[in-house]
């Protein structure tokens, strides 16, 4: 239903509004010394990313599924 996109465009809009700082605060920790951006914070930046989504998506399966912890 419509309602439920809206809900859903909504939702996706605050997520990215809470990762751009985390973003933002992971490249300026990363390049500190005035750094050129190159392949090596790629990499991390990548991997930094991949780590918050099974964060998220850890919650979201507990979170879901209630016997998963007894």
């Amino acid at each position: 239903s419509i309602i439920n996109s809206i809900i859903i465009v909504t939702a996706c809009c605050f997520a990215l509004i809470i990762l751009m700082p985390l973003c933002i605060a992971f490249k300026s920790r990363l390049l500190q010394n005035g750094q050129k951006i190159n392949e090596k914070y790629f990499f991390l930046f990548f991997i930094f990313l991949a780590l918050l989504i099974l964060i998220a998506s850890t919650v979201d399966i507990i979170w879901l599924n209630p016997g998963v912890l007894k």
